[in-house]
């Protein structure tokens, strides 16, 4: 996703395109989207707390995605469920009591 976002970039400034702004924007938006996961596993890698809860978000929204690419049928229904069960594997171990002990601590 940060691929695309620094290619809509660069084509955005580079083009004549009549939605000049646009492109840039969407860009940008797919950058950080792109970057977010990336620097939460990297916060996780290095213990930090701060990163658990951009890597539960992003495991969230692989819910629904999920449930949409299952409701499309066809080949689309065996990759909807892997997404889902990734999304649902990935939520499971940030909120594991272990994670949450090396993260914030004996409590």
């Amino acid at each position: 996703m940060a691929g695309w976002g620094i290619y809509d970039l660069v084509s955005g400034f580079a083009g004549d395109d009549a939605a000049f702004g646009r492109t840039e924007m969407g860009g940008a938006v797919l950058l950080l989207m792109g970057l977010l996961p990336l620097l939460a596993g990297r916060g996780l890698l290095r213990g930090q707390k701060w990163g658990r809860s951009p890597a539960v978000l992003t495991n969230s929204i692989c819910l629904p995605v999920a449930y949409y690419m299952w409701q499309s049928g066809g080949a689309m229904v065996a990759v909807g469920a892997a997404i889902g069960v990734l999304g649902l594997v990935g939520i499971v171990a940030l909120l594991n009591p272990r994670v949450t002990a090396v993260l914030y601590g004996e409590q």
